[in-house]
């Protein structure tokens, strides 16, 4: 039975099993093709877009797309766009294009194509160092997104386009203080959550959070509540995960005193350089984990300037294998 002789329920069908690439292989071949291809719904594993300015003319941006395995650049400045492809893991220079219309646009209306209902879903999406909004009518839906550096107040737009309901979430903006793109209540994440801005949260609201894997800092936050999220991270933590928590700096604070649960069995270690207001030391025992994680902790705190940045995670033994040099002495 051939391909064409396919009911179209069939084909549908067998369109779910194919990669992206494979699908646009098929998209070209006929009209009925692209229709059958356009009406099954395609939710690739990653959907990465880098953007890296030429090293010829600050104007000029090449922005990648990837696809799964596949890959686009865009390539331009003002209204002319060149548009590469890769099949393979090769580009191809047949299915090059050079297009009258700014380089953006393009990318907007690739993207347009790529979703189903005004919806792009994926597993991963990764925005890197972009200077552009993304398209006004899409929404975008992923369990992990990480997305570094995005530009020109830009990142706030990008963020009201996606759905709030992520596993893990990376948020890595150039200016902190700015807009982030929605508030704490309209955010879900069950995981891990990594923002380098305030989120503007209070106490309650960090014991809240189902992310077990932490990095965010808040104003609101007091040491106290620090202190109870430090237990929780402990009682709750798996393995791999990270506490890391950036609140206001209290008066005379004392690390032993005032942010170290009285239960745990811990050891100062003296640093080299370390200065009064440091505090770091190995968690031993004093703390139960409900994942069974019993492995010795890493505990940090300290003090930069109005804040207090308080971090924990498993320790690790260094792989580095300890070299011993021999020592020379000269007489004369």
């Amino acid at each position: 039975m051939s391909w064409p002789t396919l009911t179209v329920r069939l084909q549908q069908k067998v369109i779910r099993y194919l990669d992206y690439e494979s699908r646009c292989n098929l998209r070209i071949c006929s009209k009925d093709d692209k229709d059958s291809v356009d009406s099954v719904k395609f939710n690739p594993k990653t959907l990465m877009l880098y953007e890296i300015t030429s090293d010829m003319s600050e104007e000029k941006t090449i922005v990648r797309m990837q696809i799964d395995t596949f890959k686009m650049w865009f390539i331009g400045k003002n209204n002319i766009t060149k548009v590469d492809k890769s099949w393979n893991g090769e580009l191809v220079d047949e299915l090059s294009e050079l297009k009258q219309e700014n380089r953006y646009d393009v990318i907007r209306r690739y993207l347009t194509r790529m979703s189903l209902d005004g919806i792009i879903q994926a597993e991963s999406i990764k925005l890197d160092d972009l200077s552009f909004s993304p398209p006004e009518t899409l929404k975008f839906k992923c369990d992990n997104l990480e997305a570094s550096y995005i530009g020109n107040n830009h990142d706030a737009l990008w963020m009201k386009q996606f759905i709030l309901e992520f596993k893990n979430l990376t948020i890595i903006k150039y200016h902190p203080h700015e807009d982030i793109g929605f508030t704490y209540s309209e955010l879900k994440v069950s995981n891990s959550l990594n923002l380098n801005c305030d989120i503007g949260i209070t106490d309650k609201d960090l014991l809240e959070i189902k992310a077990t894997s932490l990095n965010i800092s808040s104003q609101l936050i007091t040491v106290e509540g620090a202190k109870k999220a430090l237990e929780r991270f402990l009682k709750r933590g798996k393995k791999t995960d990270t506490f890391v928590l950036e609140i206001r700096r209290p008066e005379n604070f004392n690390a032993q005193e005032h942010i170290i649960p009285k239960s745990l069995v811990i050891r100062k270690i003296i640093r080299r350089g370390e200065t009064e207001d440091e505090y770091y030391g190995k968690i031993f025992r004093g703390f139960e984990n409900e994942n069974g994680v019993q492995d010795v902790r890493d505990f940090n705190s300290s003090l930069m300037g109005d804040k207090l940045i308080v971090s924990c995670s498993v320790y690790e033994k260094s792989e580095t294998p300890c070299q011993l040099y021999p020592f020379y002495y000269s007489y004369g």
